[in-house]
């Protein structure tokens, strides 16, 4: 400090007087503003990083990252609506009916993020069965010195991707039982 007394309580200090960047100390002063705002919402006083924890512990039931960070953000918005009915504290950003929305938002970005994962790991697979089908193939042909047409080539490649979808067949069926014991 340029006044060169000793102020336990920096809230105290004229911006003015402090060393560094102005701006800095207002950025600060911004964020910690924003905290105070989001941490009423979001944490009670008791536990102030109450809501990270939660979300921490319902993230590590999954073992993919992707799942993690979608369960993380979702837990958030559970915590925060939780606080808010505990406290009976009138929240000072968005409403509990934004923070719904926003659970099934997520939700739904969520459901799309898997969707487009599963169908990029079967796209791999069934393009690792054509690879496989080609190799096979050329295996062919070098052996036998022969030519296998085209139409033969697919067939092979069928087959595999055939035996790599039957390979997923228990795991269908037992997501198709789980759907139908629920109803």
């Amino acid at each position: 400090m340029n006044s060169g007394t000793t102020n336990s309580n920096a809230d105290e200090v004229p911006e003015t007087d402090r060393h560094g960047l102005l701006e800095f100390y207002q950025m600060l002063r911004v964020m910690a503003e924003l905290h105070e705002r989001k941490s009423h919402d979001y944490a009670s006083d008791e536990d102030p990083c109450g809501n990270y924890h939660f979300a921490g512990k319902l993230s590590a039931m999954f073992t993919d990252p992707d799942d993690m960070g979608f369960m993380g953000r979702i837990a958030e918005k559970i915590y925060r609506l939780s606080n808010l009915q505990i406290s009976g504290k009138t929240p000072l950003n968005e409403t509990a009916e934004d923070t719904e929305r926003d659970i099934c938002v997520i939700t739904v970005l969520w459901m799309a993020d898997r969707r487009a994962r599963r169908k990029r790991a079967l796209a791999a697979e069934i393009q690792a069965a054509k690879q496989k089908a080609e190799q096979q193939m050329r295996n062919i042909e070098e052996k036998n010195a022969i030519r296998l047409d085209p139409a033969s080539l697919g067939r092979l490649a069928l087959d595999n991707a055939t035996d790599t979808l039957a390979s997923t067949e228990p795991l269908q069926r037992h997501n198709r039982e789980h759907r139908t014991n629920k109803r």
